[in-house]
């Protein structure tokens, strides 16, 4: 009789969620991105009868703002409360950027699958596609990710993974629209 062992994976790795707005060189302009935080939902699927475990640690975030005219164009970011975003307006010449990210160190015990699920919100909208010169025309674009990095199992640097939605105006060799937005849940 041959005796069979089940052994058990240990990964450990790091998980972030980002938001990333930016718009230029339109009158008016916004673009928006938004995770709501209290939505993220964690499951797993184990391939046996048993289901792995994980735990989460370590949660941290940061933000980046900036804009090219403090006077006509704005840049905020929200990474408190269950709702975290990044949002950029203004008019005229010029540009604003803004990203947020939540993180957090997660180690997975067990055989099976990790499903992340978050639900997000993207708009934005610009005045028509006006080019200035070939490099500068009006454009906003709002984006939202999760990203699995620095995965180590047993010991050997492997899987990454990552998901992502966008808005993406202006730039006639982009998209000819001038105002868009995307709701729903971020797998």
């Amino acid at each position: 009789m041959k005796t069979t062992t089940k052994t058990s994976l240990a990964i450990i790795g790091g998980l972030a969620l980002a938001v990333n707005a930016g718009a230029a060189w339109s009158s008016p302009t916004q673009a928006t991105a938004l995770i709501d935080w209290s939505s993220l939902t964690i499951k797993t699927v184990g391939l046996g009868d048993v289901a792995p475990t994980y735990t989460l640690s370590g949660l941290g975030g940061n933000s980046n703002t900036n804009t090219s005219d403090w006077l006509r164009w704005s840049s905020d970011t929200s990474t408190s409360g269950s709702v975290f975003g990044a949002g950029v307006g203004g008019s005229g010449q010029g540009s604003g950027s803004a990203s947020a990210q939540r993180s957090a160190n997660f180690t997975i015990s067990g055989s099976g699958f990790l499903m992340l699920t978050a639900n997000y919100s993207l708009s934005a909208e610009i005045n028509g596609i006006n080019c200035y010169d070939y490099y500068y025309c009006s454009g906003a674009n709002a984006s939202v990710s999760f990203d699995l990095s620095n995965v180590s199992a047993n010991g050997s640097q492997s899987h990454q993974s990552h998901a992502a939605q966008s808005v993406n105006l202006g730039n006639y060799w982009q998209s000819p629209l001038t105002s868009d937005s995307k709701q729903g849940g971020l797998s």
